[in-house]
């Protein structure tokens, strides 16, 4: 795999299904090599890990306020104050400064129907966050 190829990844081509299969798996691929793609984006934009740790940690924090915490709440409609929250993460700084989370999130937003499509992406932001930081890590050398 080039990294040309990678970087070729758009988020609509791969979330064009949404997050999950019909028989309610998760798509393979959408915390592996997806998220790893996003990565190699985000650093290629100049995007750091703790960038996208604010908007993960942000996420975390709308999620303890909008959703219910019940096994029940995964497959009830989202309110309407969680998609107003959606929303609002969309307008934050790093999402507005990353043509990657953007992407991102636009591609999802048609797919956030419940709590666990929303865990879904909140995942998936997580594990980008996680390779951006290895990627860095390399990058820079790490130190045993």
């Amino acid at each position: 795999m080039q990294l040309q190829d990678l970087l070729a990844i758009q988020p609509q081509d791969y979330l064009q299904e949404g997050f999950f299969t019909p028989d309610g798996s998760l798509r393979e691929g959408i915390n592996g090599y997806y998220s790893l793609a996003m990565a190699y984006r985000l650093r290629e934009e100049g995007m750091g890990p703790d960038e996208v740790k604010a908007l993960v940690d942000e996420w975390a924090r709308v999620t303890a306020v909008v959703l219910p915490d019940s096994d029940e709440a995964a497959h009830q409609p989202l309110s309407p104050e969680a998609m107003a929250a959606f929303q609002r993460l969309r307008q934050r700084p790093e999402v507005t400064r990353s043509v990657t989370l953007t992407a991102l999130l636009e591609a999802a937003a048609p797919w956030l129907r419940n709590g666990r499509d929303w865990a879904a992406l909140a995942l998936h932001l997580q594990r980008i966050m996680a390779q951006l930081a290895l990627l860095r890590a390399l990058s820079q050398g790490v130190e045993p």
